[in-house]
């Protein structure tokens, strides 16, 4: 993880995606402009250290861990249509 952390660029934030009570939900998360999305194992999730070098963890609508390839591209698509829908209100 520190390999990772040395080679971003300053100002980009780690975000979890992860079922956590304290997760925000992604329907109400402001996607930051430079972004690294950490998602888990389908089965145990990120690890504990690794979620608290998160600036923020973020979760995914239901109660059930999903398939991480799936997961991650719901991450990616709400990101997108987040960013059109920026571009189109200035």
């Amino acid at each position: 993880m520190a390999g990772l952390l040395d080679g971003l660029p300053k100002d980009t934030q780690l975000i979890g995606v992860e079922l956590t009570e304290d997760a925000c939900d992604i329907a109400e998360f402001n996607h930051p402009k430079r972004a690294v999305y950490l998602l888990g194992a389908e089965d145990t999730g990120l690890p504990e250290d690794i979620l608290a070098q998160c600036h923020t963890i973020i979760r995914l609508p239901g109660k059930y861990s999903m398939n991480v390839s799936t997961a991650g591209s719901l991450v990616m698509y709400d990101r997108y249509i987040k960013t059109l829908k920026e571009k189109v209100e200035i």
